[in-house]
């Protein structure tokens, strides 16, 4: 019986090599295994049959495989409940016994059970018939109870080993269907195992890699005493530096070429020297998108500086050149109050305040990252500074051409008059006799005029002061 369930590791196989066993030492007919049904609860059903050669007990196998007994009912019932083995002389004779029409056809007659008892408590029974009636035997009851805590024991000790199989196996499998590299490696730095994609990162087939040194396999040469003195280390203190984060070191492929990687290193629970397990992923294109992305930034950075820089130098190019204007305008007014020609100064200032707000009206049409510090509150019209809604956008406000000015030389308001005709443009003549400078004067002067005519024209139909012909010293030395 011990060599019987020694022989096999499959927990059915020890059953029905048992069943063998005892019904052919006792000379019995028939034997039957009974275990909880897995579809009903409380109920039992029987797993395994054997029958000595020559018996006619295919019609009662059959009947005991499709029936389902609960606990007390028959003779499986009886001792499963009760934990205790026991004897029927005659199955035909007793009440308890559903199937005593099959065993009339079978010709059985006397029966014991004993049931299978593990730490766990009564992992099921099994039941023995013969052909003729018999008286029960203390002394095999006892024998068969005995070895039904043996036959449980060893079906129990079957039954872990194959739960711990499938658990190897469905953890094998994860491993082999995992996208990560999964490396394991021992306390003295050897790999112990080495899962397919990790095959496929670096290069190295599982039984090249099992049992080598792996630094020597996938650590760069400048990092492998780093490596190892930290392992060193952590033998010595366990004192964790890198367990249980992620890193971002380099990796080394079977050809010597190395690309980034992120490294996660755990330990496992499991007894004797500590074991660590490295979990490892490819990190090249997410490296690469990330160098793109980066430099896409700097092309449009790069790009928008440019395009300040260019329009900055627009703006100040023509603001250059209206100042210019401005400045010899203002000049020339100078030059006229010297002469004592006020009305003519008045004039040529009209002049440079037209040429002040053309300036204006090129810069209202500047961005507004240009020109939203910079816009000034308008300076007549509703939307004066004492207004609660002072402040205007750009172009708006650059139609006062006082904005600017202090305010003692803005000139008083008046009412508004009607807008005149404007004046007809004064050709300039070509001079041939004056001297260069008499001719760009004369010029000057005829389209100074022109312009001060149209913006006093424009001022007093918006209804602006009107400037005096007038103009003290102290405003425009």
């Amino acid at each position: 019986m011990a060599r019987s369930l020694a022989q096999t590791t499959d927990p059915r196989d020890a059953l029905a090599r048992a069943l063998q066993a005892i019904g052919e030492s006792l000379d019995w007919r028939l034997g039957a295994v009974w275990e909880p049904s897995a579809d009903l609860q409380g109920a039992l059903s029987c797993v395994e049959t054997w029958s000595a050669s020559g018996a006619a007990t295919e019609e009662f196998e059959a009947v005991s495989r499709d029936a389902v007994l609960a606990a007390g009912e028959g003779l499986p019932g009886r001792v499963w409940r009760s934990g205790e083995p026991a004897w029927i002389p005659d199955v035909l004779a007793d009440d308890n016994f559903p199937r005593a029409a099959a065993a009339r056809a079978a010709g059985l007659h006397a029966a014991f059970c004993f049931p299978i008892q593990s730490a766990r408590g009564v992992l099921g029974v099994i039941e023995f018939f013969t052909g003729e009636a018999r008286e029960p035997d203390a002394e095999l009851l006892a024998t068969m109870s005995a070895l039904g805590d043996q036959i449980g024991v060893a079906v129990e000790r079957r039954r872990d080993a194959e739960v711990l199989s499938a658990n190897e196996a469905r953890h094998r499998a994860m491993l082999d269907a995992a996208l990560d590299c999964v490396i394991t490696m021992d306390h003295e730095g050897r790999v112990i195992d080495f899962n397919p994609a990790a095959e496929r990162t670096f290069g190295y087939r599982a039984s090249y890699a099992v049992g080598r040194d792996m630094a020597e396999l996938i650590v760069p040469p400048e990092l492998r005493e780093r490596h190892r003195a930290g392992l060193a280390r952590y033998l010595a203190t366990e004192d964790p530096l890198l367990l249980d984060r992620r890193i971002e070191i380099t990796g080394m492929r079977i050809d010597g070429t190395t690309f980034p990687v992120e490294l996660t290193i755990t330990r496992i629970d499991v007894p004797g020297p500590p074991t660590f397990t490295g979990y490892l992923r490819n990190i090249a294109d997410r490296k690469a998108v990330e160098e793109e992305l980066r430099a896409s930034r700097a092309r449009i950075v790069e790009a928008a500086d440019d395009a300040r820089r260019r329009l900055e130098r627009d703006l100040h190019d023509g603001a250059q050149q209206r100042l210019v204007e401005l400045a010899l305008d203002l000049r020339m007014a100078h030059a006229r109050l010297d002469d004592d020609d006020p009305a003519r100064a008045g004039e040529l200032l009209d002049a440079a305040l037209a040429d002040l707000e053309a300036a204006t009206r090129s810069c209202a049409s500047w961005p507004v990252a240009y020109t939203q510090q910079r816009s000034p509150r308008a300076a007549c019209g509703r939307h004066s500074t004492h207004s609660r809604h002072a402040r205007r956008s750009p172009r708006d406000s650059s139609r006062c051409p006082t904005r600017g000015l202090p305010r003692r030389w803005r000139p008083r308001r008046t009412s508004p008059s009607p807008r005149p005709s404007r004046t007809r443009p004064v050709t300039p003549t070509r001079h041939t006799s004056r001297s260069k400078s008499q001719a760009w004067k004369a010029d000057s002067e005829s389209r100074f005029a022109t312009t001060a005519g149209a913006a006093r024209s424009r001022r007093q139909a918006r209804g602006c002061a009107v400037w005096p012909t007038a103009w003290p010293r102290s405003v425009v030395s």
